[in-house]
């Protein structure tokens, strides 16, 4: 649910043109989503909470407001 409907975003493709650069860009995804949820997990564990009650979209969210929607760009014309 999360990985798809939020980290990537409804009805967005994967950009690469290219078998490898799918599954890379699916491994950062995988990265990007296991990092959100260790995230949830210490921040939980600081504040004696529960991580299922944190939300993924809070925490997504938080992360990227320092980094912006790296998704948003296209990928280089030269690839």
């Amino acid at each position: 649910g999360a990985f798809k409907s939020q980290l990537k975003g409804d009805g967005v493709v994967l950009r690469s043109k290219t078998p490898d650069g799918a599954q890379q860009e699916l491994w950062a995804l995988l990265c990007a989503y296991h990092a959100i949820r260790e995230l949830i997990c210490a921040a939980a564990e600081m504040t004696k909470q529960d991580p299922l009650r944190i939300s993924f979209i809070a925490a997504l969210d938080t992360v990227r407001g320092p980094v912006g929607d790296p998704a948003a760009f296209p990928p280089s014309q030269n690839n």
